[in-house]
């Protein structure tokens, strides 16, 4: 399932800069991951569409007498990359005006893939069906995709949007580094400022590199992600501290959605969101202050704080000030 994840930053890309003439080169790629999927799936006992052999990386499950196992149909990590490639490829193939038949069998296809399943403890499943997890705080949260770096899993849908919090609070914040900056976004998704800076600050807690301990990580002394050294805990973080600050996967630009609380003043600038937008802004005593925004291109877009929205025009270049 690698390569159907890596297409979703092709699409990502394109969202942030609405560049048509580098979705135009990449499209192909889309395409051909689609296809791919669409002819691997098989359809399960209650004629969904799932992928045959599936596994939610590095985890397992147990089977009733007791027996670990890994492989399933149609675990909840496959199952969301598919649904957000065919998404985004659908959408690839709408703004450039082709393939207008295959989006009609992708579009379909995507609508008989077996959906979010909540398990009796209002979870989020992990696998086809609710086994007993033999490792419930294990580091990965793979289920959790399509919440974050994926975006169909939202307030908007409310109950797999709380059992999606059920899950993470169950995982924990305890654990190694490169999941703890995964835990950043994922918390700053479900709007939880508090669980978001809990994970944060275990991440640049600093460790002992001669220590080794399961769900413990942290920083070594020369800002590496421990334990053990893996990038992705370095980038992942950046990438979650900006989800705290900004978020835009929704069509809007909400501002400061999951600010800490110990956070009373500060300021950024360059803040990216999609749609071709910059954004600086500074809040003071934990509230928005001012926010400088600028579009690349003509548009309209709804700009959001806590529970106040503001429809905005902007012409191409223009930059605005949001006073709140």
């Amino acid at each position: 399932m690698s390569g159907p994840w890596l297409c979703n930053h092709i699409w990502e890309h394109y969202l942030f800069t609405k560049d048509v003439d580098f979705l135009k080169k990449y499209y192909p790629i889309l395409k051909g991951a689609s296809v791919f999927c669409a002819e691997w799936l098989i359809e399960n006992r209650d004629g969904k569409l799932v992928t045959p052999v599936s596994t939610s990386p590095e985890n397992a499950f147990l089977l009733p007498d007791g027996t670990p196992a890994s492989v399933c149909e149609g675990s909840t990590m496959d199952q969301a990359i598919i649904r957000s490639l065919f998404s985004n490829t659908i959408q690839a193939s709408e703004i450039l005006q082709t393939d207008h038949t295959f989006r009609k069998e992708l579009t379909d296809k995507r609508d008989k893939l077996q959906g979010y399943q909540i398990g009796s403890k209002g979870e989020l499943l992990e696998w086809d069906k609710e086994y007993e997890e033999s490792e419930p705080q294990h580091r990965h949260v793979s289920h959790l995709f399509g919440l974050y770096p994926g975006s169909d899993i939202t307030n908007d849908t409310p109950d797999v949007f709380n059992a999606a919090r059920r899950s993470l609070h169950t995982r924990g914040n305890k654990t190694t580094g490169w999941s703890m900056a995964w835990k950043i976004a994922l918390w700053s998704r479900l709007y939880d400022s508090d669980n978001a800076n809990e994970a944060l600050t275990n991440l640049i807690n600093f460790v002992d590199p001669n220590v080794k301990a399961e769900n413990r990580g942290g920083l070594y002394r020369n800002l590496l992600n421990a334990l053990p050294f893996q990038i992705d805990g370095n980038f992942g973080a950046t990438a979650g501290i900006a989800e705290m600050l900004l978020q835009s996967h929704q069509g809007n630009i909400h501002l400061l959605p999951a600010l800490p609380t110990t956070w009373k003043e500060g300021k950024i600038n360059g803040l990216k969101a999609r749609g071709g937008f910059t954004i600086d802004m500074e809040w003071k005593k934990g509230k928005i202050h001012t926010a400088h925004i600028s579009s690349t291109y003509e548009q309209t877009v709804d700009i959001v704080y806590k529970n106040e929205s503001k429809e905005l025009h902007f012409k191409a270049g223009e930059k605005k000030t949001i006073l709140f």
